[in-house]
């Protein structure tokens, strides 16, 4: 009977620490929204470093991603713990809508970034190009036009988040 109980208190002090972690899971992805949103703004200076911007937010994308995964294993634990130890859970009820709402606003402004960086990449690649010509021809010029313009149209956009909130 004591081996029982010491193994419910283990598995409630388990339970505990999952609903606590799965919170902290929360609290860094939103502080990487955050991150992404202030700090995440240049575009670079030329294709070099634009395409060294867009792998770094690829990883960057990818640390998110992992935090989001590790949040919802958490939950999915605490999930478990409760069927066992036949209770409701405390947190996860209102962690999992949290975590599932700052997610899908990572996502859609990670993806706003990475749309916004390929433009600039696409735009320092075609001037780079025709900097390095001799003759420079009316076509050449329009594309250099045409990409410009799709950049500053892009960016000029706010990101909209799922649930209307502008950024």
């Amino acid at each position: 009977m004591v081996d029982v109980r010491r193994l419910k208190m283990l598995q409630m002090v388990q339970l505990f620490k999952c609903e606590e972690d799965a919170l902290q899971a929360v609290d860094w992805l939103s502080e990487l929204l955050d991150a992404l949103l202030k700090t995440h703004v240049r575009l670079g200076d030329d294709s070099q470093e634009t395409r060294t911007m867009l792998d770094k937010h690829k990883k960057f994308v990818d640390v998110a991603q992992s935090t989001h995964d590790y949040g919802r294993q958490l939950l999915q634990a605490t999930v478990v713990l409760c069927q066992s130890l036949r209770c409701t859970t405390r947190s996860s009820g209102d962690t999992l809508p949290r975590l599932n709402r700052v997610w899908k606003q990572f996502t859609v402004s990670a993806d706003e970034r990475q749309q916004r960086l390929e433009l600039a990449l696409n735009f320092h690649t075609v001037t780079e190009r025709i900097l390095q010509q001799e003759s420079v021809e009316l076509d050449s010029l329009d594309e250099v036009d045409s990409s410009g313009k799709a950049l500053l149209d892009r960016l000029t956009m706010p990101i909209i988040f799922p649930d209307g909130y502008k950024h």
